[in-house]
């Protein structure tokens, strides 16, 4: 199961979350709490940044190319990386994390018995959705300004932090449904 779902800047040396959304987790009774998990998510995405700084700075610069698995949106860098027990959730987690193009990252804290494969895949279709439905011609800051389309994204895709093996006939099935809901809102 995903424990975590992160968007964030990667335009400017700041570091800056767009969306999140934290699954499974549904007894905030504090402020205390609250406080915990924003701290949790900032740690992720504090590493995310490094991770894909430290990957950026190591490449030579040159032309980018587009992969065969890229979807189109623009993949510059991609990657999985460990947490260990509390730090900072109470079990061994792995981050599956892409970058796109477009100056945002994307991020998915998974148990470690979950398949990163299928993580990455869906983080690609996430990528995807949400570069057809909001980023196109657009900044990544627009994701802050359509919180309702994220949210929808996330559920279509991602449902309740459950990873969804998805062939391309069912991404394209999800696609309509969600245009469908998208249209329905306005």
């Amino acid at each position: 199961m995903v424990l975590a779902y992160l968007c964030l800047s990667l335009a400017d040396d700041s570091i800056r979350i767009l969306h999140s959304c934290v699954f499974g987790d549904d007894t905030i009774d504090n402020e205390m709490q609250r406080y915990t998990r924003k701290v949790n998510l900032r740690s992720v995405t504090s590493r995310v940044h490094a991770e894909y700084s430290f990957r950026t700075s190591c490449k030579v610069k040159e032309e980018y190319q587009l992969s065969s698995d890229d979807k189109g949106i623009g993949i510059v860098e991609k990657g999985v990386f460990r947490l260990l027990a509390g730090d900072p959730f109470p079990v061994d987690t792995a981050v599956v994390w892409l970058a796109t193009a477009q100056h945002c990252a994307y991020a998915l804290v998974c148990l470690l018995d979950d398949n990163c494969l299928l993580a990455d895949n869906v983080l690609q279709v996430i990528a995807k959705s949400t570069y057809d439905n909001i980023l196109r011609d657009n900044p990544p800051a627009e994701i802050l300004l359509k919180p309702e389309k994220m949210a929808a994204i996330i559920h279509q895709f991602l449902p309740n932090g459950q990873l969804l093996f998805m062939n391309h006939k069912l991404v394209k099935q999800y696609e309509k449904q969600l245009d469908s809901t998208l249209t329905a809102k306005h």
